[in-house]
């Protein structure tokens, strides 16, 4: 029923019933709102006809709809792109979002297709608000289901093709480097569909370059490296080494650039803070650690303690991973810090003075905890020189039965690991 009413709302003369303007919006925007009882097939058709009512008004725009409902109706629609709703089904949030980008896109090109008949342009549709909308745009263009970034790509390209408002100032409303971005998405001789993760991924990363797209793009990207599929993960996670091997370690001092170029320091920075955004939810934070261990196992993040900035951000990088192991329940969450861990135990500038950190592992509760670790630590001490002779280290490795012991002696066996990691 909900779901009809919402369809119903999209359709409705509101030339010849303007008194159901004002609650039609209402209905819509209070269906959506965080805390609404609306299952996703409602709030997927309440998004849908958002846009809809303002293109049914569109000949009496700025006398129909004020700037005060258009902002409401844009922030709620830009709200909907954060829809990650699972069920049974998977991921029925994508449902939402696309509907999002969607009617995004559409009211963009219905507000500039309109702009010389509103005044104060700004007020309804600010720059701001516009290149707000293009970056949620892009994180969508670089997640992890094929549709979601095909649909995406679709209405990009439309933003991209958009003739600028026909306002005072409209230059103000192009896309930051707008250049960049035809470059990489308008080339008439190479229009592959943004699904395609070999094509997409590497030019998405150049976004990475773009301080406006930045936070975006990133949080777009380690969902992505965060998939399942290996149509996704396994080029995401390709690209993103390589974009990374070509950054410069950090920032030059007699850089002259308006525009400094983004360094691997400042990536390490960004996805540090992005899984300190929200510690708590395994959903952000295990893939900001996939990805962390990509760059690790890829050997990218090498020369970071040989900079002043490096050291202190694999530490805090150390300190997350293997801070309160114990009370993680997410075996998942758990295996990905301990390869963390492990990978930066390659570090002897991080090691040094933190090898009792891997007892949280090699003893965990869990048994195959212990096992996965001791494993992992075993492959990583027979293809990493770390600086010394690891037989027995590796000795003991093999000898330990990490399924099968108990804590106390699986807490005897890591201790004696962490003892010859000291020596």
């Amino acid at each position: 029923m909900q779901q009809s009413l919402a369809k119903m709302l999209g359709v409705v003369n509101y030339t010849r019933h303007p008194e159901s303007l004002p609650k039609a919006v209402a209905y819509l925007l209070e269906s959506v709102k965080a805390g609404s009882k609306a299952n996703v097939e409602t709030r997927r058709s309440c998004y849908q006809a958002m846009p809809a009512i303002l293109t049914l008004v569109s000949a009496q725009f700025a006398s129909r709809v004020s700037s005060d409902v258009l902002n409401a109706l844009v922030d709620a629609l830009l709200e909907g792109l954060g829809d990650y709703t699972i069920d049974e089904r998977g991921d029925v949030g994508s449902w939402v979002r696309m509907a999002c980008v969607q009617g995004l896109t559409s009211i963009s090109e219905l507000l500039f297709g309109v702009a010389d008949s509103i005044p104060d342009f700004e007020k309804y549709f600010s720059p701001q608000i516009y290149h707000a909308l293009a970056a949620g745009l892009l994180k969508q263009g670089l997640e992890r289901l094929d549709n979601v970034r095909q649909t995406t790509g679709v209405c990009f390209v439309k933003l991209l093709n958009l003739p600028l408002p026909s306002v005072s100032g409209g230059d103000r409303w192009r896309l930051p480097a707008s250049s960049l971005l035809k470059e990489l998405f308008l080339d008439p001789s190479d229009q592959t569909g943004w699904n395609d993760g070999n094509w997409l991924f590497p030019r998405g990363m150049r976004l990475l370059e773009v301080p406006e797209y930045r936070k975006k793009v990133l949080s777009g990207i380690v969902i992505s490296i965060g998939s399942k599929t290996d149509s996704t993960q396994k080029p995401v996670s390709r690209s993103l080494v390589e974009f990374a091997q070509g950054l410069p370690l950090a920032g030059s001092q007699t850089e002259t650039d308006s525009a400094p170029a983004y360094t691997l320091l400042e990536l390490v920075d960004d996805l540090i803070n992005h899984a300190k955004s929200n510690m708590t939810t395994n959903a952000v934070v295990v893939p900001v650690f996939q990805t962390f261990n990509i760059l690790l196992e890829a050997d990218v993040l090498r020369q970071l303690p040989d900079e002043p900035a490096g050291l202190p951000s694999l530490r805090t990088l150390l300190h997350m991973a293997s801070n309160k192991v114990d009370k993680l329940k997410s075996v998942q969450r758990i295996h990905e810090a301990m390869k963390i861990v492990i990978n930066l135990f390659t570090f002897e500038k991080i090691r040094n003075g933190n090898e009792t950190v891997l007892i949280s592992f090699l003893a965990h509760a869990f048994p195959k905890v212990r096992s996965d670790t001791a494993e992992y630590l075993y492959v990583v001490l027979q293809s990493v020189d770390i600086g010394f002779e690891t037989d027995a280290m590796e000795d003991i490795l093999l000898e330990t039965e990490w399924l099968n012991c108990s804590v106390d002696d699986a807490t005897a066996a890591a201790s004696e690991v962490c003892q010859l990691f000291k020596a």
